[in-house]
């Protein structure tokens, strides 16, 4: 069999028309900036900012003769999170007995959660620990991964620090907004940064969300005001969301004082299919398949699946998967400060605690995929046979991310 081909690794202009090919429901202008993003972000930021490119080399790779032999192992199939990489990991609260209290580390981003090989998933996180940082062992989260497989849930001192800042940030709304000198509500400098803020929505659609959110949050809140936006880069870059500001019914001059500690902020983001289809469905989409469809009743289904499978159904207060018709379907998340992502650039963890950290990363990734594996499944096995096949798997796709970075940053120069 001969070797795949990489046309698009020929030129900058063949790769940057293939990215933009990957994402035909956003506009030229919501691509052109997405790279942009991306590239300034890095070799790492670039992975993180194209899922469905990962999804793509993969599925050509596969038929490499020089691939890893996976014995079987590529072709079991369980519940993926789809967009699996260091950064999308972190704490959350969770409802227990009515209450939000249990708090959980877990994969926090489930959109791009979708049925598909197992082996995929975890090749994609091994990989993005290479491009992060390629002095990094990979056995040892190997082998994290396969303790979350069995079971093991018992985290890290370094979780555990994480989680307990969590506990002390949990009621707190995240701070998006200040006061202008003309006491206008605007965005934080470093939200200005990450997100591009429209005129705001056409008052038919402003009307259909507020009714739609206080449906969602009852009578304790009042809707201040909505903003229409998009992020600059990562996975989501370029796709249409809305913030929905709300304050205390209850409190005079609510919305006036709408940018303090108390004011609270629904993420309502617009869901897309799984970034997983160019794996899934590469001659297009098929009905019948999760990952690629388009159909707002299944991609709302296979995003529920996501929050259950990783968060469990009790999934926290202002987290749901809605339908405002006639807008697409939506995943509705509050900015909570003590939703903690993980940042690998913090400087608040030394090398020997990161390289912890991604090991506990592994195992609550392993630990998801558990959940989705039949009894008696074959597949742990095969995760501790074939180590050295997934190492040397991440290195290949490493090898092409490497090759095609240095074309995307000719092209910004």
């Amino acid at each position: 069999m001969p070797p795949p081909s990489y046309p698009e690794l020929e030129s900058r202009q063949a790769l940057t028309t293939h990215l933009r090919d990957l994402y035909p429901h956003l506009s030229r202008r919501d691509t052109s900036i997405k790279l942009t993003a991306a590239v300034d972000s890095g070799l790492f930021g670039f992975f993180r900012a194209y899922v469905p490119y990962f999804y793509d080399l993969l599925r050509r790779k596969r038929s490499d003769p020089a691939f890893p032999d996976f014995h079987g192992m590529d072709v079991i199939e369980g519940w993926c999170v789809g967009d699996a990489h260091p950064e999308n990991f972190g704490t959350l609260y969770c409802r227990s007995e009515g209450r939000e209290k249990a708090l959980v580390f877990t994969m926090n981003d489930p959109d791009d959660g979708a049925p598909g090989p197992l082996f995929a998933d975890l090749l994609r996180f091994l990989t993005a620990v290479r491009l992060f940082d390629r002095e990094v062992s990979l056995e040892p989260i190997i082998n994290a991964y396969r303790q979350g497989l069995d079971g093991d849930l018992d985290f890290s001192p370094v979780v555990q620090h994480e989680c307990e800042l969590a506990r002390k940030r949990r009621k707190r709304p995240e701070r998006l907004f200040r006061l202008d000198a003309s006491a206008r509500v605007k965005p934080r400098g470093r939200i200005k940064k990450r997100f591009r803020f429209g005129k705001g929505p056409p008052k038919k659609v402003a009307r259909r969300l507020k009714k739609g959110v206080l449906g969602l949050v009852g009578k304790s809140f009042r809707v201040c005001r909505i903003w229409s936006l998009r992020k600059r880069g990562g996975g989501s870059g370029g796709v249409r969301r809305y913030w929905v500001l709300l304050a205390p019914r209850k409190r005079k001059k609510a919305c006036a004082r709408a940018h303090d500690k108390r004011a609270l902020v629904l993420d309502l983001k617009t869901l897309t299919k799984s970034g997983m289809y160019p794996l899934q469905c590469p001659q297009g989409p098929a009905a019948e398949n999760m990952a690629c469809s388009d159909v707002p009743e299944l991609m709302m289904n296979r995003v529920w699946e996501s929050l259950d499978l990783e968060r469990g159904l009790n999934v926290g207060r202002f987290c749901d998967v809605v339908r405002f018709k006639p807008l697409p379907p939506m995943l509705v998340r509050a900015r909570w400060k003590g939703n903690r992502g993980v940042k690998l650039d913090s400087t608040e963890y030394s090398r020997r605690q990161m390289v912890q950290l991604l090991k506990d990363e592994a195992k609550a990734l392993g630990h998801i995929h558990r959940k989705s594996l039949p009894g008696g499944s074959h597949y742990p096995g095969h995760v501790y046979v074939l180590c050295s096949a997934l190492v040397e798997a991440s290195r290949q796709m490493e090898a092409l991310y490497r090759r095609a970075f240095p074309l995307l940053e000719q092209a910004e120069s």
